[in-house]
């Protein structure tokens, strides 16, 4: 969205305050990324930095990737700001997500409505709409169900090939055998006992096995140590 209209939308969805909201705009200077769970939805958030024409060097850096980010999103949320007339910079945005798969976000619903929804609709395409008012709390249960049946039932596909963690847990236990596994690399290269290196080795399993549910088996890790002869 254009300047000061996007950033409580977003943390409506973090439900948590995680960019400066002013009534400056281009408060946001940069895009600020983050993973959410949304209605069973695993998603890479990204709040970019407002799309306006600006004579700004560091605000224009963060408007250049504003738009490649545009162009990389699986799925596009285009806020607009309900209680003013569409600006030039409104169409601009309108055009440029026009191929995207977008959901419209009608927000400030809670002031006197200014935009021309049918309007809207017939020049720049029929998109999913959701009236939204960050100040009131409405619209955000309807945006998350939105985002969920796109996925699930609308045949949007992420272009991502990576696989996402949105649980904390599962994320501290991952880091934990990814540090068990560094140290057992260390200690083959330092030429350490087989018994000593076995140590760090099944605590990666085991917090791998916290995580998919399997435990700890005594004669696979003998297995894998006679097959790689390690420390022999």
């Amino acid at each position: 969205g254009r300047p000061n209209v996007v950033n409580q939308v977003v943390e409506s969805l973090l439900h948590e305050e995680k960019a400066i909201v002013t009534d400056v705009p281009g408060t946001t200077r940069d895009v600020l990324d983050e993973y959410v769970n949304v209605a069973g939805v695993p998603l890479h958030l990204i709040d970019t930095a407002g799309i306006r024409e600006t004579e700004d060097k560091v605000e224009k850096i963060g408007v250049d990737r504003s738009r490649a980010a545009i162009k990389k999103a699986d799925l596009v949320l285009l806020v607009l700001n309900s209680s003013e007339p569409l600006t030039d910079e409104d169409r601009q945005l309108l055009d440029l997500t026009r191929d995207s798969k977008r959901v419209i976000l009608l927000n400030k619903t809670d002031l006197p409505m200014k935009l021309d929804i049918e309007k809207i609709k017939a020049e720049y395409g029929n998109s999913d709409m959701i009236k939204t008012s960050a100040m009131a709390e409405n619209g955000t249960k309807t945006l998350e169900d939105t985002i969920s049946q796109m996925f699930f039932t609308k045949g949007i596909a992420s272009t991502q090939n990576s696989v996402m963690v949105t649980n904390a847990r599962h994320i501290s236990l991952l880091q934990q055998a990814l540090d068990s596994v560094q140290t057992v690399i260390d200690g083959i290269g330092a030429g350490l006992p087989v018994d000593i290196v076995q140590i760090d080795l099944q605590s990666a399993w085991d917090d791998l096995g916290a995580i998919t549910g399997d435990s700890y088996d005594d004669e696979l890790m003998d297995q894998l140590f006679d097959q790689f002869c390690i420390g022999k």
